[in-house]
Protein backbone atom coordinates (compact mmCIF):
# COMPACT_ATOMS: atom_id res chain seq x y z
CA UNK A 1 0.00 0.00 0.00
CA UNK A 2 0.81 3.59 -0.62
CA UNK A 3 0.04 6.79 1.21
CA UNK A 4 0.17 9.66 -0.45
CA UNK A 5 -2.02 12.80 -1.40
CA UNK A 6 -5.08 12.44 -3.70
CA UNK A 7 -5.36 13.53 -7.14
CA UNK A 8 -8.26 15.77 -8.49
CA UNK A 9 -9.86 12.56 -10.22
CA UNK A 10 -10.15 10.46 -6.88
CA UNK A 11 -12.20 12.73 -4.78
CA UNK A 12 -15.68 10.63 -5.55
CA UNK A 13 -13.36 7.45 -4.63
CA UNK A 14 -13.07 9.21 -1.35
CA UNK A 15 -16.61 9.51 -0.97
CA UNK A 16 -17.24 5.96 -1.94
CA UNK A 17 -14.55 4.56 0.41
CA UNK A 18 -16.42 6.63 3.43
CA UNK A 19 -19.59 5.34 2.23
CA UNK A 20 -18.57 1.55 2.26
CA UNK A 21 -16.30 2.08 5.30
CA UNK A 22 -19.66 2.80 7.58
CA UNK A 23 -20.89 -0.53 7.26
CA UNK A 24 -18.73 -1.76 10.23
CA UNK A 25 -21.03 0.30 12.50
CA UNK A 26 -24.25 -1.64 11.66
CA UNK A 27 -23.51 -4.08 14.19
CA UNK A 28 -22.98 -1.27 17.36
CA UNK A 29 -25.10 0.97 19.48
CA UNK A 30 -24.69 3.53 16.45
CA UNK A 31 -25.81 1.55 13.20
CA UNK A 32 -26.99 5.61 12.03
CA UNK A 33 -23.38 5.60 11.03
CA UNK A 34 -23.66 2.85 8.57
CA UNK A 35 -26.64 4.25 7.07
CA UNK A 36 -25.01 8.15 6.88
CA UNK A 37 -24.39 10.31 3.58
CA UNK A 38 -20.87 10.58 3.17
CA UNK A 39 -19.70 14.09 3.20
CA UNK A 40 -20.37 16.62 0.21
CA UNK A 41 -18.02 17.01 -2.90
CA UNK A 42 -16.59 19.50 -1.41
CA UNK A 43 -15.43 18.90 1.53
CA UNK A 44 -13.55 16.77 -0.31
CA UNK A 45 -12.52 19.18 -2.95
CA UNK A 46 -11.44 21.88 -0.19
CA UNK A 47 -9.50 19.29 1.63
CA UNK A 48 -7.81 18.66 -1.60
CA UNK A 49 -6.84 22.25 -2.57
CA UNK A 50 -5.04 22.56 0.81
CA UNK A 51 -3.58 19.49 0.20
CA UNK A 52 -4.55 17.75 3.44
CA UNK A 53 -6.60 15.13 1.62
CA UNK A 54 -4.70 11.58 1.65
CA UNK A 55 -5.32 8.57 0.63
CA UNK A 56 -4.48 4.64 0.55
CA UNK A 57 -3.41 3.23 -3.19
CA UNK A 58 -3.72 -0.17 -3.21
CA UNK A 59 -1.35 -2.50 -4.96
CA UNK A 60 -4.07 -2.61 -8.23
CA UNK A 61 -4.42 1.42 -7.96
CA UNK A 62 -7.36 1.69 -6.37
CA UNK A 63 -8.11 3.67 -2.93
CA UNK A 64 -8.76 1.87 0.05
CA UNK A 65 -8.58 4.63 2.54
CA UNK A 66 -8.63 8.11 3.19
CA UNK A 67 -8.03 10.71 5.62
CA UNK A 68 -9.46 14.09 5.07
CA UNK A 69 -7.67 17.32 7.45
CA UNK A 70 -8.39 20.76 7.64
CA UNK A 71 -5.95 23.20 9.17
CA UNK A 72 -6.92 25.83 12.16
CA UNK A 73 -5.06 28.40 14.07
CA UNK A 74 -3.54 25.84 16.77
CA UNK A 75 -3.64 22.41 14.86
CA UNK A 76 -5.24 20.22 12.26
CA UNK A 77 -8.48 18.53 12.50
CA UNK A 78 -8.88 14.85 11.65
CA UNK A 79 -11.63 15.66 9.83
CA UNK A 80 -12.80 11.56 8.14
CA UNK A 81 -10.55 8.93 8.09
CA UNK A 82 -11.93 5.76 6.57
CA UNK A 83 -10.73 2.47 5.36
CA UNK A 84 -12.44 0.25 2.91
CA UNK A 85 -14.15 -3.15 5.00
CA UNK A 86 -11.84 -5.32 3.11
CA UNK A 87 -8.99 -3.78 4.02
CA UNK A 88 -9.31 -2.81 7.81
CA UNK A 89 -6.66 -4.20 10.46
CA UNK A 90 -3.81 -3.49 8.16
CA UNK A 91 -2.50 -0.25 9.11
CA UNK A 92 -3.76 1.26 6.79
CA UNK A 93 -5.00 4.12 9.28
CA UNK A 94 -1.97 4.10 11.54
CA UNK A 95 -0.36 5.30 7.90
CA UNK A 96 -2.42 7.88 7.15
CA UNK A 97 -2.12 9.57 10.46
CA UNK A 98 1.44 9.48 10.39
CA UNK A 99 1.06 11.46 7.00
CA UNK A 100 -1.29 13.34 8.23
CA UNK A 101 0.66 14.44 11.33
CA UNK A 102 3.89 14.40 9.09
CA UNK A 103 2.05 17.66 7.17
CA UNK A 104 0.88 18.93 11.03
CA UNK A 105 5.03 19.52 12.15
CA UNK A 106 5.68 20.82 8.28
CA UNK A 107 3.47 23.21 8.88
CA UNK A 108 4.46 24.00 12.51
CA UNK A 109 1.25 23.38 14.21
CA UNK A 110 1.40 22.25 17.88
CA UNK A 111 -0.96 19.16 17.44
CA UNK A 112 -3.46 16.85 15.84
CA UNK A 113 -7.29 16.55 16.64
CA UNK A 114 -10.48 14.87 16.14
CA UNK A 115 -14.36 13.74 17.68
CA UNK A 116 -14.20 9.95 17.65
CA UNK A 117 -17.03 7.64 19.71
CA UNK A 118 -15.34 6.78 23.46
CA UNK A 119 -16.60 3.06 23.59
CA UNK A 120 -15.77 2.05 19.93
CA UNK A 121 -12.76 -0.26 20.01
CA UNK A 122 -11.45 1.22 16.83
CA UNK A 123 -12.17 5.03 17.80
CA UNK A 124 -11.04 6.08 20.88
CA UNK A 125 -8.99 3.01 21.73
CA UNK A 126 -7.25 2.84 18.71
CA UNK A 127 -6.10 6.52 18.89
CA UNK A 128 -5.57 6.47 22.35
CA UNK A 129 -2.72 3.71 21.22
CA UNK A 130 -1.33 6.64 18.71
CA UNK A 131 -0.39 8.92 21.07
CA UNK A 132 -3.69 11.13 20.96
CA UNK A 133 -5.39 11.69 24.63
CA UNK A 134 -9.11 12.19 25.38
CA UNK A 135 -9.70 16.60 26.45
CA UNK A 136 -12.38 17.71 28.05
CA UNK A 137 -13.85 21.40 26.80
CA UNK A 138 -12.79 22.59 23.33
CA UNK A 139 -9.80 22.68 21.21
CA UNK A 140 -10.12 25.39 18.42
CA UNK A 141 -13.19 27.26 20.17
CA UNK A 142 -15.67 28.23 17.86
CA UNK A 143 -14.51 25.72 15.48
CA UNK A 144 -15.00 23.11 17.78
CA UNK A 145 -17.92 23.92 18.19
CA UNK A 146 -18.83 24.05 14.78
CA UNK A 147 -17.51 20.25 14.58
CA UNK A 148 -19.90 19.02 17.60
CA UNK A 149 -22.77 20.68 16.16
CA UNK A 150 -22.35 19.36 13.20
CA UNK A 151 -21.90 15.91 14.99
CA UNK A 152 -25.86 16.84 16.98
CA UNK A 153 -27.31 17.47 13.49
CA UNK A 154 -26.06 14.38 12.15
CA UNK A 155 -27.85 12.55 15.07
CA UNK A 156 -25.27 11.35 16.71
CA UNK A 157 -25.38 11.62 20.70
CA UNK A 158 -22.81 13.96 22.44
CA UNK A 159 -22.14 12.40 24.92
CA UNK A 160 -20.42 9.26 23.41
CA UNK A 161 -18.43 11.16 21.62
CA UNK A 162 -15.17 12.14 22.83
CA UNK A 163 -12.41 14.97 21.05
CA UNK A 164 -9.29 13.66 21.02
CA UNK A 165 -5.58 15.58 20.93
CA UNK A 166 -2.34 14.46 19.90
CA UNK A 167 0.15 17.21 20.89
CA UNK A 168 3.24 17.26 18.70
CA UNK A 169 5.35 20.44 20.26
Amino acid sequence: MTIRLARANELEACRAVEAASGAVFKDTPYPQVADAEPNAIEVYRAAYVDKLLWVAEDRAGGIAGQLTAAEGPKGLLIAQIDVMPDAQGQGLGKALIAACEAEARERSLPFLWLRTFRDIPWNAPFYARLGFEITEGGVWGDPDTDVRAHEVASGLDPDARVTMVKRLS
